[in-house]
Order: C-alpha cells, then structure tokens, then sequence
C-alpha cells in the first residue's frame, strides 16, 4: 500500500469537472465554493488545480463546444485569490500552454492519441498518430515552477474520427 506524502511545496487541489454522460465538463457550486475556501487558506504554498476540462477556448473548435461550462465562476474565484500557480488539464489530448484568471493552464498530452490540430471546423473531430506524451512539473520552494514536455514511444496508426 502507498501511503500518502506530503509535499510542503505544493498544495494539488483536484476537482471533478465530468458530468455523467456529457462531453462537456462543469464544476459546479459546491465543488466552487470548495475550492474558494481552500484557496482562502493562503498563498503560502504552491497550489496546482487539477480537472478533466479545460476553462477557455483554444481554438479546436470541436473541443470548445465541450469544454468547461462553468468557467466565469472558475475566472472570478481565480482572480479573487489572485490565480493559482498552474491548472492542470487533460481533455484536449494535446500539449497546450494559456493564461486563464492571471493562471497558466497546463493541458497535458495523451498517453494514447491527440486530437487533431484543427482550427476550422466544429462538424468533426479526429484522434491522431502523434507521439504520446505526459507532463513533468518542477516544483522547488526556492525557484519558479518548470513544467517539461516528455515524450513518448509511437502509439500506432490514426484511430478515426470523433463525432
């Protein structure tokens, strides 16, 4: 069995952004009103939020349509407290870097297949054979927090559309 270890430089805040059977993600009320809290506690600490979906446009316009519903409640939280470090994110299956509510969102790869890098059409979507990856974080009391792309072996051919 592992037993939890404490990290005293970072604080990871985890939310559940799914709704059962919808693409699309939401935070929602209390899992805000969760979050407003544990931010309250300060900013002594590094602080990470982790969720499924990703809070603002990217431009693959598929994505967007199922991206974070609730995002504004997320921005005004976020800003309130003055951001948060990195929010980590992971429904787009790509390696992408933005500012959201004075925050960088951090989307990690897919371990499998990206989505295809289409910013013209919101009719379809596609899963592609680029290489897998994952995100490693730096995180040291005394630097700033370096995020790494680390790639992974080929995971084989395209597996079709999406929608």
């Amino acid at each position: 069995m592992l037993l939890p270890r404490r990290l005293p430089e970072l604080r990871l805040l985890c939310c559940d952004s799914s709704i059962p059977g919808a693409g699309a993600g939401e935070l929602g009320d209390a899992q805000l009103d969760w979050l407003d809290s544990e931010l309250a506690r300060g900013r002594d600490v590094r602080t990470f939020v982790a969720m499924h979906h990703h809070p603002m446009p990217t431009g693959i316009q598929i994505m967007d349509t199922v991206m974070l519903k609730d995002a504004d409640k997320l921005a005004t939280l976020l800003r309130r407290h003055g951001g948060v470090d990195r929010i980590l994110i992971g429904h787009l299956h790509r390696n992408l870097s933005a500012v959201f509510a004075a925050s960088l969102v951090s989307c990690a790869p897919s371990t499998y297949r990206q989505v295809l890098l289409d910013l013209t059409t919101t009719d379809h979507g596609a899963f592609v054979d680029e290489p897998p990856g994952l995100l490693l974080h730096r995180v040291d009391k005394d630097r700033p927090t370096v995020t790494h792309y680390v790639p992974i072996t080929h995971s084989g051919p395209p597996a079709g559309r999406i929608g």
